[in-house]
């Protein structure tokens, strides 16, 4: 695991270092000093964080993102779902970026919920990429001791609700249909 906290700037460190001024690496290293006396109070009571490193860089946030990611070859990005913005999609415009635009998995964590997970739910539409995602659902039910449902959504069509029925296993369940409009 590779804590990363990216500073938000519009000088870009990754491409533009030589081109510091002696003003620029001043505020340069007060932006990551500042930022690793965060990190000290931030992972207090988190088991195991003391022993990690936090890496700092100041760059636009995607750009430093990207960037961390292909440093670490990355399988997984975690991001706090927090956003004040418009829209109001649920995630902050960097998490939403983040999901369009990054090849790496982007795992979305709300700050409503802090309890261990009771219940995951995987949607599947039987191709590949879902059967990954069932495999990853899987790997956090089993961590979190939390019960797995994976759930594959067919139109509510008379036609193929009554081939499920009398088709092998015969057991559809009815949760709900969403009639469109």
């Amino acid at each position: 695991m590779h804590p990363v906290h990216v500073v938000d700037t519009p000088i870009d460190e990754i491409r533009d270092d030589a081109a510091f001024t002696a003003l620029q690496r001043g505020i340069h290293a007060g932006l990551i000093e500042d930022a690793r006396k965060r990190w000290d109070s931030f992972i207090e009571g988190i088991p195991e964080a003391p022993r990690l490193h936090l890496e700092v860089s100041c760059a636009h946030r995607l750009v430093g993102i990207r960037h961390q990611l292909d440093r670490h070859s990355a399988d997984l990005l975690v991001l706090g779902a927090y956003g004040d913005e418009r829209p109001k999609v649920g995630m902050g415009t960097l998490a939403s970026a983040c999901v369009r635009s990054i090849q790496t998995d982007v795992l979305i964590v709300r700050d409503t919920y802090r309890d261990p997970f009771r219940t995951v739910v995987a949607g599947i539409d039987f191709s590949s990429t879902s059967r990954r995602a069932l495999e990853m659902a899987a790997l956090i039910a089993h961590g979190e001791g939390a019960k797995l449902y994976a759930a594959h959504i067919v139109p509510d069509h008379a036609e193929t609700n009554a081939r499920l029925r009398t088709g092998p296993g015969g057991k559809v369940e009815r949760v709900m249909a969403i009639e469109p409009k």
